[in-house]
């Protein structure tokens, strides 16, 4: 009897393993796949019916990503429905029709959202920045409202950071495209940034361009880990940047510092004079890293966190603007000097910028720029082809999910996007898509806006989105990059 106890004792505790295994291996799936959230009616791109299916598809999206997104704009997003693809890192993507890019824009941040996607990066490097927006914020309002008056600091910069980094040899040399074009780049940003003196060290610029290679490698990480190990696994991870971080820190804590105080002071005069605003400001350097030490102040920052949040904030910046601006510019740069030049087009880009120099005498300004017509159709050609993942990306921040109009309900958590790959090389949207052709976008050849029907509009500036041509996104949330380049 009593051995008969004790084997039902040890039954007991084995199918009570069996079960808690298996409750674990359950939530770690459902934490770590977001498998679940994808609505059952929605179609799934490359899913054949196999075990771990979903973890077999996330491992072949490295190799077949175009692929999937082109299949799932044809085979459903053209057609009207949504699909379902699974992304190497991050959760699965649902790729909504043409017809919801306009929805999607429309909607406040308490709908739909990308503000969960940059907090989870935040909360897993552990910088201090979760549910801070500043950055994107000031690059958006005082970035925008303050270009113009920063032309002549961006020309002095691209002058001398194309002298000093290409030269202005006569003779041939061989020069690495995109290491030399990402300096030039991270000069320049960090002109606007931080000002003229430290924009021009090379050790800082050094510093800021290896912030790209230190923390992309985490965004990614932090993707694959599931949510129970991300706060142990943050603790390493920010050690770790405090040694990948010191040589950027060691450059702007005394230039921070200085400007915090100096702020402070601004600040202080200004309660005791009632003047114009910009009046008040005038006294500093008008470059992001006033504007953001600014914000930090007027919200009475701690004391003891003020200096480190300022310079994770210009961390975030440059993160944002070097190695996405450096990829796009290395293929306008390659597209045209070798698909441009067996086209004719590179001799049409050269005429033009000699005209343009000549007839300002090459004391250019805004308006002069504007008439380099054939090197903005070389851009924006490159900036079509350049697209290789979805476009307008949110997640669903309503705790009681979103319904469309044809049924289809996102629940809370779900990410959204639309296929901008495939919409890039719709040989309906644009005739022989896949082809480098930037006469395309000159008024005769610009095409039709598939989500309204209207007739090809005249010839659209670099700043102004469409719904056809996504590269910058459009909306509240587009990037800041095309006012950069009409700048």
């Amino acid at each position: 009897m009593i051995e008969f106890l004790l084997n039902l004792t040890l039954l007991q505790e084995g199918i009570i393993a069996v079960i808690s295994i298996t409750l674990f291996l359950v939530l770690a799936n459902r934490l770590t796949t977001w498998e679940y959230i994808v609505p059952k009616e929605v179609q799934w791109i490359d899913r054949p019916q196999e075990r771990f299916g979903y973890l077999r598809e996330k491992a072949r999206s490295f190799f077949v990503m175009k692929k999937n997104i082109m299949q799932a704009y044809l085979e459903c997003n053209k057609k009207g429905r949504a699909a379902a693809l699974a992304i190497a890192f991050g959760r699965p993507q649902i790729t909504l029709p043409p017809k919801y890019i306009r929805w999607i824009i429309d909607q406040p941040e308490s709908v739909l959202s990308i503000d969960p996607i940059h907090n989870e990066f935040h909360a897993f490097v552990q910088d201090g920045l979760v549910g801070d927006h500043s950055v994107q914020e000031v690059l958006r309002k005082e970035l925008t409202q303050y270009l113009g008056r920063m032309t002549a600091d961006i020309n002095d910069e691209i002058v001398d950071a194309l002298d000093v980094v290409w030269g202005n040899s006569p003779e041939w040399k061989m020069i690495p495209l995109k290491d030399s074009t990402r300096t030039i780049i991270a000069r320049i940003t960090n002109r606007l940034f931080v000002g003229k003196e430290i924009c021009r060290n090379e050790d800082y610029i050094r510093n800021a361009v290896g912030l790209g290679m230190a923390v992309m490698p985490e965004t990614v990480f932090q993707d694959l880990v599931p949510r129970p190990l991300k706060g142990p696994l943050s603790i390493v991870v920010k050690w770790i940047n405090r040694f990948s971080m010191a040589g950027y820190n060691r450059h702007l804590q005394p230039i921070v510092r200085e400007r915090i105080q100096a702020v402070r002071q601004m600040e202080m005069a200004d309660k005791k004079v009632d003047d114009n605003p910009e009046e008040k400001s005038s006294y500093l350097p008008n470059d992001f890293l006033t504007w953001i030490v600014t914000r930090a102040v007027c919200r009475d920052e701690s004391p003891a966190d003020i200096e480190q949040h300022v310079i994770a904030r210009l961390g975030m910046a440059n993160l944002a603007s070097i190695e996405t601006t450096t990829n796009t510019m290395s293929k306008c740069l390659a597209d045209i000097t070798t698909l441009g030049k067996t086209q004719g087009y590179w001799e049409l880009v050269i005429a033009e910028a000699q005209k343009v120099l000549h007839d300002c005498q090459n004391r250019k300004v805004k308006k002069d720029i504007e008439k380099l017509v054939h090197i903005e159709n070389a851009l924006k050609e490159s900036l079509r082809l350049a697209v290789v993942f979805p476009g307008l990306i949110r997640q669903v921040t309503c705790p009681t999910g979103v319904t469309l109009d044809d049924g289809l309900h996102l629940p809370c958590g779900a990410r959204i996007s639309v296929a901008a790959y495939a919409i890039h090389r719709d040989d309906d949207i644009w005739p022989d898509a896949t082809t480098y052709n930037p006469a395309r976008h000159e008024s005769s050849e610009a095409p039709a806006d598939q989500t309204t029907a209207k007739a090809p509009s005249p010839r659209l500036p670099m700043t102004r989105a469409s719904e056809s041509f996504l590269s910058f996104w459009t909306g509240k949330a587009c990037l800041s990059g095309p006012l950069l380049c009409n700048r």
